[in-house]
């Protein structure tokens, strides 16, 4: 179809002179500056003197128009035939705003200055904030400002005075130089925007939303405070009406210098909060220039699209990265960097799924579409490689409180040490993968690899402190005191302030004394003392660096193997510097007990009269702190008086004397010890007395009868991590979600496709199906003491967690997994945490 005309619509040149005018003035009017200047350009012809500054208006709007929607080459084509009609002292303002718009700073200044120099006072207020805008946004120094040749250079002063207050949040030395200025000055405006800025950055949105009102509706300060009014409300957008919406978009992203970006920022904004997030992503994808690594806005914006997913609920999470792998298959990336980002993105994923089976294919893609030429690709490739390593070597077990039962201790221990040593060969220097590697040789017992490396690290890195406390902490184990010592020396001088150099330091030093004096050597044993107290410490308890109980050590082995009287002297200079004498006599009569073999010492009957003294919390932590330290010294030996000696200071705890605090830093360590274990039922009986609704202590209650990953009750636990999540409670939350997703790792292991197709269903496990209804039928006619004894002996034919699985799902004793459990296996896990490390 062809263009529909207004019935009375003619041509320009049917129309009188009278008619044209009024036409042309009204496409003025509506801002139609190329219709206005065809109109003008013929009312020219007829009186040019008459005509000329319509015209010359209407190529000045036009121009600008154009500036506005970015076409700066089309605009300097008009202001080239403007410069033919108009005075050069009427078309300064325009070069101005031609140079700012693209953000040639020095010729808009330059521009600015000559504008004021020809005529300052026969220009319109608009020209005059657009020289004002020029000469702020040079961003001269105060000095130059105020020797610039201009009547209103002090008003300028004190703007960019103003502005850099502002940029160092001096909100009221702002506010004092801007008070000068009067609304007669061009940069009036700017002072408003800074009054608003300052509003808007101490949190009064309303002020701020008054002053910006206040603007003229041209001109950078209106540009900037769009840019800021964004941020104003969730709403504001809408209140803005479309196009006003996209020039406060434009304003931000031209204020970072992307101005291309702004169209497609704003449709994937507004795709993002209504929840379309790929939507979102796809509106960004066709952005020049995005995805970035640069730090520009295009490369804040990748970060962002790419970390995103980190921060969502489940659901949104899991559909987000399901595009992102489609994406990946198919292979249509937008360019390298596109596809390098995303399959980061999926390798990072990866890491929170227990059974990838895609997390080292993910990264390898990753490391195949860096760019080979950046010096730094090898770097990133041994990181990479490194993480995957420390992926592979982390342990499936959970934390001994939540099950029993030990399983391997490392998910591909030969994967981890191969990527290790493809990490090591991608950067050599690389010692975080050499330390990586080091812990994965521990944990798979490779002794010999294991020194074989320590040895080439310390060549590699004789000073990194990393390297030489590793070292140090291998000689210690192969009793070489002395070699350790000068290793941990080496790492002190590094970092004498490290708390963890300093504790291993002194424990090499004790052990070389106790070997001294064991061995008779008791001078040497002394002379090393005097060297360790350098490295004492006085204002808190430490039983390794304590100088009281380094006395008190050292009082022992001269009672033992020197002079009694010495060793007397010493123990009584420890009872005077010591913050807590209870724990001081334990620690005495836990080393007297090492050598002596004795149930009883010179210190146990006064540290039974001292039992009288442990009131406090404090005093309870520090008793069994001293227990677990003695107890430590050879568990071997038989413990049980002291046992019952620290069950006695700790009996208030199964009444109403213990705080919550309290109560969860006993739990996890009182289930260690048999004899104290119905004094951690009581405590967990007392709190849920007090509050049945404490769902820290109803995970207690759930783990302390759960036995093994197919006894765990899912449902409650979690319920258990609702509540907690509704209360705040986020440790106990962690604590619950870890144990759940520990017994699905545990209880449901994953099963490639190709073996389940090959599994018959009637053998699971690989057991027939005849031998585990027998089993069920002898399990059935059994009492819970055969039972166990029945569990313990199959434990030599069958790993006790399959065991547990089998029993569990032919006996149904463990159908109390919840369908919202069972819909979580495999997907996001976290590392194991100790329960309740506050």
């Amino acid at each position: 179809m062809g263009k529909k005309h207004h019935k009375t619509s003619r041509r320009p040149g049917d129309l009188s002179p009278e008619q044209l005018e009024r036409q042309a003035l009204d496409d003025m009017a509506a801002a139609r500056f190329r219709k206005a200047r065809d109109a003008y350009k013929i009312l020219c012809k007829q009186d040019r003197e008459k005509y000329l500054p319509g015209l010359i208006e209407a190529n000045r709007g036009l121009a600008e128009q154009l500036m506005g929607s970015g076409l700066v080459s089309e605009a300097e084509q008009v202001l080239t035939y403007l410069k033919t009609i108009a005075p050069p002292s009427s078309i300064l303002a325009t070069d101005v705003s031609v140079a700012l718009k693209k953000q040639d700073w020095q010729k808009a200044l330059d521009a600015a200055l000559h504008f004021a120099k020809t005529a300052p006072t026969a220009h319109d207020e608009r020209d005059r904030a657009t020289v004002a805008d020029a000469l702020v946004l040079a961003f001269p120094n105060i000095q130059e400002a105020g020797s610039l040749p201009l009547s209103e250079a002090s008003d300028l002063v004190a703007v960019v005075g103003a502005l850099r207050c502002v940029s160092e949040e001096r909100w009221e030395q702002a506010q004092e130089l801007l008070r000068p200025l009067p609304r007669s000055s061009p940069f009036a405006a700017w002072k408003i925007l800074v009054k608003g800025m300052i509003a808007f950055y101490t949190g009064n949105p309303e002020k701020s939303e008054a002053l910006f009102a206040q603007l003229p509706p041209h001109g950078v300060p209106m540009q900037a405070a769009n840019a800021l009014r964004m941020f104003l409300g969730q709403d504001h957008l809408a209140k803005f009406g479309e196009p006003a919406g996209e020039r406060a978009v434009r304003g931000a992203a031209s204020l970072l210098n992307a101005p291309k970006l702004a169209p497609f920022l704003l449709r994937a904004e507004q795709a993002w909060r209504s929840g379309r997030h790929t939507d979102s992503y796809k509106e960004m994808r066709q952005a020049p220039g995005f995805p970035s690594d640069q730090p520009d806005l295009a490369g804040a914006l990748s970060d962002f699209y790419f970390k995103a997913a980190f921060a969502m609920h489940e659901a949104a999470h899991e559909k987000y990265l399901e595009w992102f792998e489609r994406l990946a298959d198919s292979g249509q990336f937008k360019n390298d960097l596109e596809a390098c980002l995303i399959f980061r993105l999926l390798g990072c994923a990866e890491f929170n799924n227990p059974f990838s089976e895609q997390i080292e294919h993910f990264w390898r893609m990753f490391l195949e579409y860096c760019p080979t030429d950046d010096p730094l690709t090898r770097k990133i490739a041994s990181l990479a490689l490194q993480r995957v390593a420390t992926y592979y070597a982390q342990p499936e077990e959970a934390d001994w409180y939540f099950f029993r039962d030990p399983v391997d201790p490392m998910r591909d221990a030969e994967g981890a040490i191969s990527l290790l040593e493809e990490s090591i060969a991608s950067d050599p220097l690389n010692v975080g993968a050499y330390l990586k590697l080091l812990d994965v040789y521990e944990s798979a017992e490779k002794e010999k690899d294991r020194n074989r490396l320590l040895n080439r690290m310390t060549q590699l890195f004789p000073k990194d402190k990393a390297v030489l406390l590793h070292a140090g902490r291998e000689s210690l184990n192969r009793k070489a005191y002395v070699k350790g010592i000068e290793y941990l020396e080496r790492a002190h001088a590094l970092d004498a302030l490290d708390p963890e150099v300093s504790e291993t330091l002194v424990s090499a030093y004790t052990r070389l004394i106790r070997q001294y004096y064991e061995k008779k050597n008791v001078n040497k044993g002394r002379h090393t003392f005097d060297m360790v107290r350098r490295h004492a410490i006085h204002d808190k308890i430490n039983f390794t660096r304590g100088l009281d109980f380094l006395q008190a050590l050292q009082g022992v082995l001269e009672t033992t193997f020197g002079d009694k009287g010495m060793g007397g002297r010493l123990m009584t200079a420890a009872r005077e510097c010591t913050r807590s004498l209870v724990a001081l006599l334990f620690f005495a009569h836990g080393y007297s007990r090492l050598y002596q073999r004795k149930q009883a010492s010179l210190f146990w009957a006064e540290l039974l009269q001292q039992r009288a003294q442990v009131v406090t919390a404090g005093d309870r932590r520090e008793v069994f702190d001293s227990f677990e330290y003695v107890h430590s010294l050879d568990e071997t030996l038989d413990w049980s008086a002291e046992t019952a000696f620290v069950r006695e200071c700790l009996a208030p705890l199964g009444s109403t004397a213990f705080t919550r605090e309290e109560g969860s830093y006993f739990m996890p360590a009182l289930g260690k010890y048999p004899a104290l274990s119905s004094l951690a039922q009581a405590i967990i009986s007392e709190a849920l007395r007090r509050d049945p609704d404490d769902p820290r202590f109803r995970l207690f209650s759930v783990l302390r009868k759960t036995r093994s990953p197919l006894e765990l009750d899912f449902a409650a636990v979690d319920k258990i991590y609702h509540d907690a999540i509704r209360q705040g409670d986020t440790n106990t939350a962690k604590v619950a979600k870890a144990a759940m997703q520990t017994a699905e790792s545990l209880a449901y292991p994953p099963i490639d496709d190709e073996e389940e197709e090959e599994e018959d269903e009637d053998a699971p496990f690989g057991i027939p199906l005849d031998e585990l209804r027998q089993m069920r039928q002898m399990a059935a006619q059994m009492s819970d003491a055969e039972f166990e004894a029945f569990r313990k002996e199959s434990a030599k034919e069958i790993p006790l967690p399959i065991f547990d699985l089998v029993m569990g799902r032919i006996m149904g004793k463990s159908s109390r997994r919840s369908q919202s459990a069972q819909s979580r296996r495999g997907t996001r896990k976290t590392d194991q945490l100790d329960l309740f490390n506050e």
